[in-house]
This record gives structure tokens, C-alpha cells and sequence, in this order.
């Protein structure tokens, strides 16, 4: 079951997908003309299998803070 925090992916094909140490990479969408970034992977024991979704932290939660944190810095 997954938190509101959180969004899931599965590659289409076997080897296509995230993988252990992408960590950290986005999750982006092409929305209209502009890429949207939509998540952050965490970490995971399985790399790109068609059986495991990639599970990623939904971005949309925190922009409040990265725009705080972004400011301060």
C-alpha cells in the first residue's frame, strides 16, 4: 500500500527502469511542452523488473520547503 507521499513505477521491458544506485534521479513527466518533475527515487533492493514497481517521493509535497531551503541558500 503506498503513503500519499509516495508514487510507483513499473518498466515496460526488463533492464529499463531504475537500478541501484540512481537514488536521488528524477521522476519527470512532459507535460503540454515542459518536463515536470513528479518524483525522486528511493533507494531499492530490485533493478528495473517488469514484477517490481520503482518507488519514488512525490515532489509535489515539498516544493514549499525545497523554495524555502532554495532561498536560504
Amino acid at each position: 500500500r503506498l503513503k500519499e507521499s509516495e508514487l510507483c513505477t513499473a518498466p515496460l521491458r526488463a533492464g529499463v527502469g531504475a537500478c541501484e544506485g540512481d537514488y536521488g534521479g528524477p521522476l519527470a513527466c512532459l507535460t503540454a511542452d515542459c518536463w515536470v518533475l513528479e518524483g525522486v527515487i528511493t533507494p531499492s533492493r530490485v533493478c528495473a523488473r517488469t514484477d517490481q514497481p520503482a518507488l519514488f517521493i512525490r515532489v509535489s509535497l515539498y516544493v514549499d520547503w525545497i523554495y524555502k531551503v532554495m532561498k536560504m541558500g
